[in-house]
């Protein structure tokens, strides 16, 4: 993906780029290929690790919490596609906003790598 597949969004200061329904921004002192190239990865992995995302979130204590009756059955569809957020160029957030758990909480999942491990699940609302 080359860096002008990405919008700039001068009122939040950074850019987006969408691809398959997968919404990707990151802060505009960030954009530059390397970083461009890391989103595509994400992009291309985020399909692949959508099973392992479901788990790691079912096996989080405040994930349960809050959604007692979540299950793997039909989990992805009802996440929704995510809003991916780059931090740096080996890691990111992705947030659910739209998921049919509720309607007042956002399910966000730090990652790093590509996709390669996930570490603290957030529940904000």
């Amino acid at each position: 993906m080359l860096m002008k597949n990405f919008t700039y969004n001068s009122a939040a200061k950074e850019y987006r780029t969408q691809q398959n329904g997968l919404e990707v921004c990151l802060d505009k002192e960030m954009m530059n290929q390397e970083t461009a190239d890391y989103t595509v990865e994400i992009l291309k992995a985020y399909p692949n690790r959508l099973n392992t995302i479901c788990d790691v979130l079912l096996a989080d204590e405040g994930f349960n919490e809050f959604f007692p009756h979540a299950s793997k059955d039909r989990m992805p569809q009802k996440l929704h596609e995510p809003s991916i957020r780059i931090l740096d160029k080996n890691a990111g957030i992705i947030s659910y906003c739209n998921h049919e758990y509720d309607g007042t909480h956002i399910i966000d999942i730090e990652f790093s790598g590509i996709l390669a491990s996930f570490d603290t699940v957030s529940i904000d609302g």
